[in-house]
């Protein structure tokens, strides 16, 4: 059985027999602070909507010869792309007020010991207590920025959804999303995808799928192995400021 329906109306209060107009997505960006649950959340629109939802990851494929990316953000292809990434290291994206937007963050701490995961695995350094600690002092200055921009402050036709009520709360936090798309008849599909999407994450530098479907609970950094209570707390708090 599909997960989409075969038929949408536009307007669900009035049904006529035999007449099943199609519900056309609008384009929605998504600027996400990475490690932040961006994919899951992809996974689970594509589970909702199936083919009428188009997503381009826009830093990869505009690097790539002969890619059908426009190479803008936001994307100038709506119609065919319904949602594009911006991680904004730089901090100077613009999305145009009255634009859909979805901002995705994640608490510091965890966000760090993710990326570290995958950036050790990649690189020559020691993987090290004090390899981690330049890493995570080198991060929080661009977090603390982004979270002042994305975050922090009021907005219109902006959904703000954090790693951790993601994880929690999928169907609740999913389903601001599909209030931007204007479809919130959309919601049995998006409880069945949360039921079945694939949950990843890294360990070691290495992703891991779990063998359950479903979303699966945040990881613990008190169980990283180079968890240091003092240095923890302290990037913390800066991290809040």
């Amino acid at each position: 059985m599909k997960l989409w329906p075969r038929r949408a109306t536009a307007d669900p209060t009035q049904k006529t027999r035999g007449y099943y107009p199609a519900t056309p997505l609008p384009y929605v960006a998504n600027v996400s602070w990475p490690r932040s649950g961006h994919h899951l959340l992809v996974r689970l629109l594509q589970g909702t909507y199936g083919p009428l939802f188009g997503y381009c990851e826009h830093f990869v494929p505009k690097g790539l010869a002969n890619s059908p990316c426009c190479g803008a953000f936001p994307c100038r292809r709506g119609g065919l792309v319904h949602m594009s990434k911006q991680h904004d290291f730089d901090l100077t994206a613009v999305v145009p007020e009255g634009l859909g937007l979805v901002v995705q963050y994640r608490g510091f701490l965890p966000s760090a010991v993710s990326q570290y995961e995958m950036h050790i695995h990649k690189s020559a350094e020691p993987d090290t207590p004090a390899t981690f600690r330049a890493y995570a002092e080198a991060m929080l200055p661009t977090y603390r920025g982004f979270m002042d921009r994305w975050v922090r402050g009021e907005r219109a036709s902006r959904v703000v959804i954090a790693y951790e009520d993601l994880v929690a709360h999928p169907v609740r936090e999913a389903e601001k999303v599909l209030g931007l798309y204007g479809t919130p008849d959309y919601g049995p599909n998006l409880r069945k995808a949360v039921k079945r999407v694939k949950a990843a994450t890294y360990v070691d530098g290495v992703e891991k799928v779990a063998k359950e479907r479903g979303v699966q609970e945040a990881r613990d950094e008190t169980a990283f192995r180079h968890y240091d209570p003092a240095l923890f707390t302290d990037l913390a708090a800066r991290a809040a400021r």
